[in-house]
């Protein structure tokens, strides 16, 4: 197969060990091809090296938007892998029907997904993103490294600091391929009880992982007390008593940190994984696709994308938000297959647009839209806009109920928490 594969570069050895000819497209400086802006899927297909024409595409997840545009007019079969979606859900959720197939990392979510009617996801745990030599002469008794940001998970700083008090704990963020092989136990915590990375990777290291009990497949892959040692997440006199343990009885932590990398070796590194991704982008058809849903979703991705830029880049966050509200506008709505809870998204969409350029047309989008989607927030909209244009007659005829002021603040707060 001819692959093109986009973000992050984990198979493209593997794939190639297969036979497949890969082109890795990314906006770091790592890949086949640098993405410097934003450009449409058929323009980057075009400018690869040497002619390269794809069967099949590959999105690896960065968790990020997809930074690019025009994916519902190509005709080649498209694979999603879902590695954050424990932080993205909704994106990721309507991202489902922009692809052909969905792999997702977080077993988890697969019947929440199923629940909300998308069938087409199956599970493909992580793996190992790289396996570090054994290091005989430890360093470290027990390390966690990853991101330590108060702001961002400020249960996970104070669990390390309360255990720093009670045991020999060592926290920091940096290259864990240079501290993990050098420790005798690696600890792990997560975000959202996700099956991360670091299990894999800390296994792989050769060193004991003790790691919080957590689902996500967690004991579907690995066993307690043979692979890893569990916590109680949170428990930080669990996490002491078994770093205690353990560091009293090396040759027993040891036999269980062998155990756990052989495991690793087996079954858990990117070739494992490329068995799996190959057999279903071999299968994979983009014949059934609904281009309605396409253009939601590709309308909520670019929101998204609207949203982190609008305040440092002006001029390419208008260029976003037109891009979204065409994909609204390009749906046929007596087709529309989405949540209600996802139905605000549209009405975000108008209440953006209008703003950042200073029009009045989304109020006929909204009536369009309407007559076929029953939200509330929509009628909302209508008195809101009709109120501010003073428009008294019409709001009088058609919702007198709403004319008065304390009325209109509520309904204009309302509305204002929708601007992005």
């Amino acid at each position: 197969m001819k692959i093109l594969i986009f973000n992050q570069n984990w198979f493209c050895d593997a794939f190639r060990e297969c036979g497949d000819e890969v082109i890795h497209v990314s906006m770091r400086d790592d890949g086949d091809y640098k993405l410097s802006y934003f450009m449409d899927i058929a323009d980057i297909i075009k400018s690869l090296p040497n002619n390269f024409k794809p069967d099949r595409i590959l999105f690896l997840d960065n968790s990020a938007p997809l930074y690019m545009k025009g994916l519902e007019n190509i005709d080649i079969p498209m694979l999603f892998y879902s590695v954050d979606i424990h932080q993205h859900y909704t994106l990721h959720k309507l991202l489902n029907n922009v692809f052909d197939g969905m792999f997702v990392a977080m077993k988890d979510y697969i019947p929440r997904l199923n629940n909300e009617g998308y069938t087409n996801v199956k599970w493909l745990p992580l793996f190992a993103t790289k396996v570090c030599p054994l290091e005989l002469e430890k360093k470290y008794n027990a390390v966690f490294v990853g991101t330590l940001n108060e702001k961002l998970n400020p249960d996970r700083v104070k669990f390390f600091r309360e255990l720093e008090k009670i045991t020999d704990i060592y926290f920091t963020t940096g290259k864990w391929w240079e501290i993990f092989p050098k420790s005798h136990i690696v600890m792990n915590q997560t975000v959202k009880g996700d099956l991360n990375f670091r299990v894999f990777e800390a296994m792989g290291s050769g060193s004991l992982l003790l790691t919080e009990k957590s689902s996500n497949g967690l004991f579907d892959l690995f066993k307690d007390n043979v692979h890893m040692i569990t916590y109680n997440k949170g428990d930080i006199y669990d996490a002491k008593e078994k770093i205690d343990y353990y560091l009293s009885h090396l040759k027993e932590a040891n036999e269980i940190a062998r155990a756990g990398r052989e495991e690793i070796l087996k079954n858990h590194m990117p070739q494992n994984r490329v068995e799996v991704i190959r057999k279903e982008l071999i299968n994979l058809d983009s014949k059934n696709r609904n281009i309605d849903n396409m253009n939601f979703s590709m309308a909520v991705n670019y929101l998204e994308i609207f949203a982190s830029t609008k305040l440092h880049n002006e001029n390419f966050a208008k260029y976003i938000i037109t891009l979204a509200m065409q994909c609204f506008n390009n749906i046929n709505y007596q087709h529309l297959s989405i949540d209600r809870e996802d139905i605000p998204l549209i009405l975000s969409c108008a209440i953006n647009y209008d703003n950042i350029f200073r029009t009045n047309i989304c109020p006929n989008f909204i009536r369009k839209v309407k007559d076929d989607v029953d939200f509330e927030g929509f009628k909302l909209y209508d008195f809101w806009n009709l109120k501010n244009n003073h428009d008294m007659d019409i709001i009088n005829s058609i919702y007198p109920d709403f004319n008065n002021e304390n009325i209109y603040n509520l309904v204009n707060n309302y509305i204002t928490s929708f601007l992005l």
